[in-house]
């Protein structure tokens, strides 16, 4: 069950290797993925008021879910992202890589199938990761190790929870509002892709940065025969639906 919980914050610590790895490459830093949960913050309590003043505008009610779960392949900054196709643009660091994949991105997935390489899935991913959990046993799920990035500049957090899926796999896992039990659904866009950071992040050669991708979901179900969102259950004034929320982040140097 997930406890009350109105944020998760990402955290991406970026920092130099040893003077002997900048010698080799003095173009790259390591980032490494963190997440803590940001239980009663601020943003929370400012969304509650806000759904106070403007839910009698909307029919349907908002709530957060008691159950949040998600298939998480990679996390990575890009320096833009087109508009139209949503292809990275420029630059990428990849801060993250799930322990699943062994290493070998290019032919991981949620479901198996044919990589764009033409080669077969090699390594297919299982397990859900409960963003309702301490921030001690999210990160001891995760497992994260630090990973090289290239000195650049970056406007966006990106976060891959599928990649192809040709077999229409399910990737998130969600349960509120009326719906009670564990819903998995598929969503067919495999990158969620942050809000732009302004100002963009800038890390130089030898720069530590520290970026913040904070969400709330405190109203990421909506209930009654109007709500909508990414997945939907039940119907007329039971009906319940789930939205991915928006991820915001920051940066600090």
């Amino acid at each position: 069950m997930l406890k009350t919980n109105y944020g998760l914050i990402l955290l991406v610590l970026v920092s130099m290797g040893s003077l002997m790895s900048c010698a080799k490459n003095s173009d790259t830093g390591t980032a490494k993925l963190q997440f803590s949960n940001s239980q009663n913050s601020p943003l929370g309590y400012m969304n509650m008021l806000d759904r106070l003043f403007t839910q009698k505008a909307f029919a349907a009610t908002m709530s957060q879910p008691t159950e949040f779960k998600m298939k998480l392949i990679a996390a990575y900054l890009a320096a833009d992202v087109d508009p139209v196709t949503g292809n990275n643009v420029g630059e990428t660091g990849t801060f993250y890589v799930n322990p699943e994949c062994h290493g070998d991105l290019m032919h991981c997935d949620v479901s198996g199938g044919t990589a764009e390489d033409g080669k077969p899935i090699a390594h297919v991913i299982d397990t859900f990761f409960d963003f309702g959990q301490g921030s001690d046993l999210v990160n001891q799920a995760l497992n994260a190790e630090g990973l090289s990035i290239p000195a650049a500049e970056y406007k966006y957090v990106r976060l891959e929870f599928c990649k192809l899926n040709q077999e229409g796999t399910a990737n998130i896992n969600w349960q509120g509002g009326t719906n009670n039990s564990e819903t998995p659904f598929t969503k067919s866009e495999c990158t969620v892709t942050s809000v732009v950071m302004n100002p963009p992040l800038s890390i130089g050669k030898g720069e530590t940065a520290t970026v913040k991708l904070a969400y709330d979901y405190s109203n990421s179900i909506q209930v009654g025969v109007d709500a909508q969102g990414d997945n939907c259950s039940g119907s007329g004034d039971t009906k319940s639906c789930f939205s991915v929320p928006e991820f915001t982040p920051s940066a600090t140097k």
